[in-house]
């Protein structure tokens, strides 16, 4: 069989176009292998196991089993650290987590965490190992399985008011227990809050309710003097337990601020 010269003129024999061939496949592979192994793969990181979550008067301390940390001939892996999350619900309707704990120098396999939390609600965790990897900082694992947190009733003030007095609106009530359950926490603080409505109590158009004030655990009565003349308000109270912020209680029907009197 005769053979046909190459871009350059030269002819090359079957048997040489074989072992070509066979080269190049060769070559191929090193090359795939060697990007699997350096690029394209990443070693096998393995997830915190028995992650647990008790309710406490500091916070929520968390607890779990460090994940396998496995090196090997290309990758160098070391366990530096945690991320402990919590399943959040944005304004928009849609879902995802958000960071109550990071550190990148903690390898400590329990964590206290004391994250703004409202009351009669249930809450779920999960906790991510932070490893390096080579000399690559910050890379996140696999995440473990979730803990639920319950924040149970608490109690909440009574027999709240809201009158026009001589100086401003005489906001009153009851205060809360002061203790709540022996391992929860106890009552912090109490905050007074308005709302601007109409007449009728309907919030006018971008109002949100506003705190005026954060008061002692003993404070049964608020004055408010910055309402504005001829506005309708709502009055609220909130009683707060350290981390965990209690249901609001608030008035039933406006309080008309009333127009300053006209002088002869």
């Amino acid at each position: 069989m005769m053979a046909f010269p190459n871009a350059f003129g030269s002819a090359r024999a079957p048997g040489a176009a074989k072992r070509f061939a066979a080269f190049g496949l060769l070559l191929l592979g090193l090359c795939l292998s060697f990007a699997m192994t350096h690029g394209a793969s990443q070693p096998d990181l393995s997830a915190p196991t028995g992650f647990t979550g008790t309710l406490k008067t500091s916070g929520i301390e968390f607890s779990w089993t460090a994940p396998t940390v496995e090196s090997s001939a290309d990758y160098e892996v070391e366990l530096v650290g945690y991320m402990i999350q919590r399943a959040y619900q944005w304004a928009d309707g849609s879902s995802g987590w958000t960071v109550v704990y990071e550190s990148s120098s903690d390898t400590a396999t329990s964590q206290t965490v004391s994250p703004t939390l409202s009351e009669d609600s249930d809450y779920s965790f999960r906790v991510i190992g932070i490893f390096r990897i080579n000399d690559s900082y910050n890379q996140r694992g696999p995440v473990s399985d979730t803990a639920t947190i319950s924040i149970p009733a608490a109690p909440t003030a009574s027999n709240l008011s809201a009158t026009i007095g001589d100086d401003g609106t005489d906001v009153e009530w009851t205060a809360p227990s002061l203790s709540w359950c022996s391992d929860l926490p106890s009552l912090t603080s109490i905050v007074v809050e308005r709302l601007e409505t109409d007449a009728d109590g309907v919030a006018v158009a971008g109002a949100s309710w506003t705190e005026l004030s954060t008061l002692g655990t003993g404070a049964t009565s608020y004055s408010d003097t910055s309402g504005s003349s001829g506005s309708y308000y709502l009055y609220g109270v909130r009683a707060v337990y350290d981390f965990v912020r209690g249901d609001r209680v608030e008035t039933s029907t406006p309080v008309a601020v009333p127009l300053p009197i006209a002088s002869d």
